[in-house]
């Protein structure tokens, strides 16, 4: 039943993040009415998990290859540590961080794109608690207290003591002396070689801290430069932001503009015509009034006429009377 169980919880934690607390109440009420009562407390007990632990749970599923290439960098980049700890060299420990970086940034984007689908806060805040959580989980190979893709909360980020005693886990002196246990059987028999293998321990000891010393040195270098790309990445967003702004700004502005000018253009070409049709009313109406004018001196010219001849028959009939 703790594996069905299990198993109910990991798909619980695949689900949507706004439907969580509806989904926790179901299966809680399920494994009750099935008689399993310790079940049901511990999946009542179960929080929430935060928008980015959600997306770190469900990225790590929905980009597995991304995800299990993260891991195997992780792997790598831990063994290249304990190597150069050892004091092997030729380790490329820089260039193997910036590999896992890389890895990590896929899984990165696919967090996001799920935050952006389920319209999630995926603010810059939320993704850097996502680089956090994979950033630890692909160094340690584990989801802190949790199980894997079951996070309720974000992982603490991976600190300088952290890794110094991940890495010391799998540092030992086999290769470099004896262990401390046959030095300690030693020494009733042969005090004298004890006295020099501690010395040589305590050697090796101050050897491999300054080795320790120097790559969490470099470490600590790396992740001063991340936060400061960081900051520089923030900055630069909010630049972009700001300049994307003004010019959506400035495009309405521009389309309004340009839609003021079409229609103003559109009066002009109206007015145009109006001229045009009024130009040639005008010229119309001058010739109609030169026509008339023309007609009108023909009459007058026709009534001169009429009335000379009028004139000139009255005036041959008076003289016609008077010679009567």
């Amino acid at each position: 039943m703790s594996e069905d169980v299990d198993d109910a919880i990991a798909a619980l934690y695949q689900s949507e993040l706004d439907s969580f607390i509806g989904e926790r109440k179901a299966l809680a009420a399920r494994l009750k009415k099935a008689g399993d009562k310790a079940g049901a407390e511990r999946v009542s007990a179960l929080s929430k998990p935060t928008p980015s632990a959600w997306a770190t749970n469900r990225a790590s599923v929905t980009a597995r290859h991304a995800f299990v290439s993260m891991l195997r960098s992780g792997v790598t980049l831990r063994s290249a540590m304990q190597k150069a700890l050892r004091g092997e060299t030729g380790i490329e420990v820089t260039a193997l961080q910036r590999e896992q970086r890389e890895a990590i940034e896929g899984v990165v984007a696919e967090a996001q794109r799920l935050l952006d689908e389920a319209k999630a806060p995926a603010t810059h805040v939320v993704m850097g608690r996502v680089r956090t959580n994979l950033t630890a989980i692909g160094m340690t190979g584990r989801w802190g207290d949790a199980k894997a893709a079951c996070l309720s909360k974000d992982l603490p980020p991976l600190d300088i003591g952290a890794l110094a005693s991940l890495l010391d886990e799998h540092v030992t002196d086999d290769t470099s002396g004896p262990k401390a246990s046959s030095v300690s059987e030693g020494v009733s028999a042969h005090a004298a070689t004890q006295h020099d293998v501690s010395k040589e321990v305590e050697a090796k000891s101050r050897l491999r801290k300054q080795r320790i010393d120097a790559l969490l040195a470099e470490v600590a270098e790396a992740a001063r430069t991340h936060e400061m790309g960081e900051k520089r990445l923030v900055d630069v967003s909010a630049a972009a932001n700001a300049a994307e702004v003004t010019s959506t700004a400035l495009s309405a502005r521009a389309e309004i503009a340009e839609a003021e000018a079409t229609r103003l253009e559109s009066l002009a070409t109206s007015a145009r015509d109006g001229a045009r049709r009024t130009r040639r009313e005008a010229d119309a109406s001058a010739t109609d009034r030169d026509n008339k004018k023309r007609e009108r001196e023909k009459a007058q010219q026709e009534a001169t006429r009429q009335k000379t001849h009028w004139l000139a028959l009255r005036d041959k009939l008076e003289r016609a009377q008077q010679d009567e």
